[in-house]
């Protein structure tokens, strides 16, 4: 896997539960680094109760699955 420096990009989009990681931490891993703190994040989850912790971790907003595309897209 690539670190976020590594591979530069104008927005991250992240799943919270990952195989054995925490989308959350991720995030603010990356909010936490300076060459990376610029980049917003989104994270996604299926469980929509978990809006209710994404922006402790700096994220730019967070995204109920499933979803549609275009509500996607918009908030990018």
């Amino acid at each position: 896997m690539q670190k976020a420096s590594e591979a530069p990009s104008t927005i991250t989009l992240l799943d919270i539960s990952l195989n054995g990681a925490d989308g959350r931490d991720i995030c603010k891993k990356i909010k936490e680094a300076e060459d990376t703190k610029h980049i917003p994040v989104i994270l996604f989850s299926a469980n929509a109760q978990m809006q209710t912790y994404v922006y402790d971790c700096g994220a730019a907003t967070f995204i109920a699955k499933p979803f549609d595309l275009l509500h996607l897209l918009t908030t990018i």
